[in-house]
């Protein structure tokens, strides 16, 4: 169950007809309800009326986030968060790694062309065969 004092507190907090007359030069009306008076049988004034009331707003004494208990915490822990930061900037790396590799492909440029000429094994065209 959610505790509604922190958005009753938000509701009588914001002064919505100034923010009407200063934003929208006073042409839109305030929401006051989910559906809009059009709707059928949604044209019945609501009570309690959530108007604005900064003094009602402190009185209602919400709870700031240093005196919440965490008994009912359902984030995941510090170490939790550090492996998936890990294994996502290793999956970005490898994509972009086997994104250059292909890229170096399409060039005619391979990346481990290097190795198999340090190797010797690079494969000789046999018109290219000298006799001696």
């Amino acid at each position: 169950k959610k505790d509604l004092k922190p958005r009753g507190a938000i509701i009588h907090a914001v002064d919505k007809s100034r923010f009407i007359k200063e934003e929208f030069a006073g042409l839109e009306q305030p929401v006051t309800q989910l559906l809009p008076y059009s709707a059928p049988f949604c044209n019945v004034d609501l009570n309690p009326k959530w108007a604005y009331d900064f003094e009602k707003a402190k009185l209602l004494n919400c709870p700031t986030p240093s005196t919440v208990s965490s008994d009912d915490d359902d984030g995941l822990p510090a170490w939790a968060i550090g492996v998936i930061i890990v294994v996502s900037l290793l999956f970005v790396a490898a994509v972009a790694f086997a994104g250059y590799m292909f890229y170096r492909e399409k060039q005619g440029n391979p990346i481990f062309s290097r190795l198999l000429d340090q190797d010797n094994t690079k494969s000789v065209d046999p018109a290219q065969k000298v006799t001696v």
